[in-house]
């Protein structure tokens, strides 16, 4: 489902340098009676928060970015992720052991934010292969020119990158997973997000 390779143009945007934590989740949680996604006590503010509902995602966003926050669409995310340059992984375009937390490195479950710095891309942004996948505000839909796809794909909204449980072949910046919209936190220990927001194009200034 992520064929052929085409273009896309995309506006500028900013992007979340790391997953959200679960430090930062409580914060919106406290501030919004917003639903907790975990149960008991918060043991690791710096684990990237897993088990958020889409729609809970999409609201943390635009609480946590006053202007303009929101879901990234899977191509935001893939330009983020590849770069110009199109890498295959965040980091370039063979498999490094030791950059990303994906089934090889042999944890049990995501780590902390940033605490693979191998995997980072060059602009500095973290975790985008492996740890947790990561919520896309796309529909699943055909690339154009692609096979057709079912309707009733549209259902699903496109995740990206891969987890701690993701093979390497499958933990890459082009491959799509997908996920439901109504999926519930069980069904999304191994999901979580990051936000991005809008840049304004600043007009040149006349001397």
């Amino acid at each position: 489902n992520a064929r052929p390779v085409h273009m896309v143009r995309l506006a500028a945007f900013a992007i979340d340098r790391t997953e959200v934590t679960v430090g930062a989740y409580r914060d919106f949680v406290d501030s919004t009676n917003a639903r907790a996604p975990w149960v008991g006590a918060v043991n690791n503010p710096q684990l990237p928060v897993t088990r958020v509902i889409w729609s809970d995602a999409t609201n943390y966003c635009a609480w946590r970015h006053k202007r303009g926050g929101r879901l990234p669409t899977e191509e935001e995310w893939e330009g983020a992720a590849r770069g110009r340059e199109g890498r295959t992984f965040s980091w370039g375009n063979q498999f490094d052991f030791a950059a990303a937390n994906t089934l090889v490195a042999q944890r049990d479950g995501a780590a902390p934010v940033r605490s693979f710095p191998r995997g980072a891309t060059p602009e500095g942004i973290h975790d985008m292969i492996g740890n947790v996948w990561e919520w896309t505000s796309s529909e699943l839909r055909a690339y154009p020119g692609g096979p057709t796809m079912a309707d009733s794909m549209r259902q699903f909204r496109v995740i990206r990158g891969g987890a701690s449980n993701t093979r390497s072949e499958l933990a890459t910046a082009w491959f799509r997973g997908y996920q439901r919209p109504s999926a519930q936190p069980a069904d999304l220990a191994f999901t979580g997000f990051r936000c991005v927001v809008p840049v304004e194009a600043t007009p040149a200034k006349s001397r």
